[in-house]
């Protein structure tokens, strides 16, 4: 049996929950009654359930988070690794596969370096990313990163695998396995209340709840479309209907709001309420409208881009003017990414830091310290050579272990004969560069090699690359260092 209690907000339930519990413990029908709450709301339950049925111990209520609940249905079936144990997996693999790494090779690899190695491994398991989920990213440091993330998250998994370890991270998922076992579930009446929201993962337990416990009692926040219905969203209501409907079960729905004073009721009702005004103009293509605060103005214009994008229009299409784009630009690009519009802010950008500003410094600097390891690397890495990535990980590697610089990186060697072939373009320009030359000489020896290598054609390639994949903002960047 599944009871939905419904209230504009989630105390207006949860009152009624109380009177349930009361009603089922005359019944004598259930074994137990488990009160499911968020943690930081598990001691004030307690306390209204003492004073509501004003008793001063009971040994057939409990009232459990979802964490301590999951940690008594798996303790009776798995040993579940603690987070400790975990790290010093991680740090074993780190240690075992160091001369595998990218990035984290040069990492100093302590005990706390794994726990936090172990913390980000944890979080994206949480949130059902597996290994083969990770998307390696174009910016060169943060690719490294990302590999070698993915690496030990694929190292461990297969460490867990072999050895038949489970950690942590799986818990809810073996609480969802476990709990139509769970001896503790099946003659029980549950109780969940002041849950707001839920992830995937909380549902299918919750369907788990229902499908095997003798009655289940939600407490949960429905909104009518008032002033203040943002406040609480009708999320969780709809998601319980669709798991009760999915198992072709009619809920008891009750629905409740309190009486208040004329006072107090207005205050419910209107707080943190907002009731924008749209004014139309009698020209169809002109429309006015007022509001309280620049975020709602964000919020009304991204929603009628959105419904011109559903008629048919382009993003290209549609332009947004603001009085300051410096001091609201970060307001709107919030709202714009919230609402999934892709845009680009038409700031103006210094072209220190560019692409081209980084590779005229890097060779310069291989001019005037002699090849450098730090500037051959920079300048391998610089996407204007166009190296295949995995190319350039292996020749840093390669670099970094045998401290190649200098004259070490013109000796004879079949990985370094490959690499001055695809950089001799740049070798000679730095060889030719003379420490006395002027200003206007190296200004015009730099314009006759960016005209050799086609550097425009180069940048418009880059640009277009990084607009394929989502990169908008450097993309256009990229474009007005190519048009100056």
């Amino acid at each position: 049996m599944l009871n939905i209690y419904c209230g504009k907000t989630l105390f207006d339930g949860y009152k009624h929950l109380m009177k349930r519990l009361e009603e089922n413990r005359k019944t004598k029908l259930f074994s137990s009654h488990i009160f499911v709450v968020p943690d930081r709301f598990s001691m004030a339950c307690e306390k209204d359930i003492f004073e509501y049925l004003n008793i001063e111990s009971t040994f057939d209520i409990k009232v459990l988070t979802m964490s301590r609940f999951a940690s008594q249905v798996i303790g009776q079936n798995n040993k579940v690794l603690s987070k400790q144990i975990s790290s010093m997996i991680i740090q074993k693999i780190l240690i075992d596969n160091k001369k595998s790494l990218k990035c984290f090779c040069k990492t100093r690899l302590s005990s706390g370096f794994s726990k936090e190695l172990f913390e980000t491994i944890n979080q994206l398991k949480s949130c059902g990313v597996e290994p083969k989920d990770i998307v390696i990213s174009d910016d060169d440091f943060l690719a490294q990163k990302m590999t070698d993330i993915k690496f030990v998250y694929e190292k461990y998994e297969e460490y867990l695998k072999q050895n038949n370890l489970i950690d942590s991270a799986d818990k809810f998922t073996l609480f969802e396995r476990y709990l139509p076992k769970a001896k503790s579930l099946k003659d029980s009446c549950i109780y969940i209340s002041h849950f707001d929201s839920f992830t995937k993962q909380g549902y299918a337990i919750v369907k788990k709840f229902i499908e095997n416990a003798k009655q289940v009692n939600i407490a949960l926040a429905k909104n009518d479309g008032g002033l203040n219905s943002h406040i609480y969203l009708n999320d969780v209501y709809s998601n319980v209907m669709a798991i009760a409907s999915g198992l072709n079960l009619e809920p008891n729905i009750f629905e409740y709001e309190d009486k208040l004073s004329t006072t107090f009721e207005h205050i419910k009702t209107n707080l943190f309420s907002y009731s924008p005004k749209s004014i139309m103009l009698k020209d169809k293509d002109l429309s006015l409208s007022c509001h309280n605060s620049f975020l709602e103005e964000c919020e009304f214009v991204a929603t009628a881009i959105k419904q011109k994008i559903n008629n048919g229009a382009r993003f290209k299409d549609i332009a947004v003017a603001i009085p300051s784009l410096s001091a609201q630009k970060d307001t709107l690009k919030k709202v714009f990414e919230d609402f999934e519009i892709n845009c680009f802010f038409d700031v103006s950008t210094n072209l220190s830091g560019s692409l081209v500003d980084k590779l005229i410094e890097t060779l310069i600097w291989l001019k005037t310290r002699y090849f450098k390891k730090e500037d051959i690397i920079k300048l391998i890495k610089n996407p204007i050579l166009e190296l295949d990535q995995e190319y350039v990980w292996e020749i840093e590697n390669y670099i970094n272990i045998k401290n190649i610089e200098g004259k070490s990186l013109f000796r004879k060697d079949d990985i370094l004969n490959n690499l001055r072939q695809s950089i001799n373009v740049w070798i000679d320009f730095v060889e030719s560069l003379e420490p006395n030359a002027t200003y206007k000489q190296y200004s015009d020896k730099f314009l006759k090699l960016f005209e050799e290598i086609s550097l425009g054609d180069v940048l418009q390639n880059i640009a277009t690359n990084y607009f394929v994949q989502g990169y908008i903002e450097e993309s256009k960047k990229l474009e007005q260092v190519y048009d100056n």
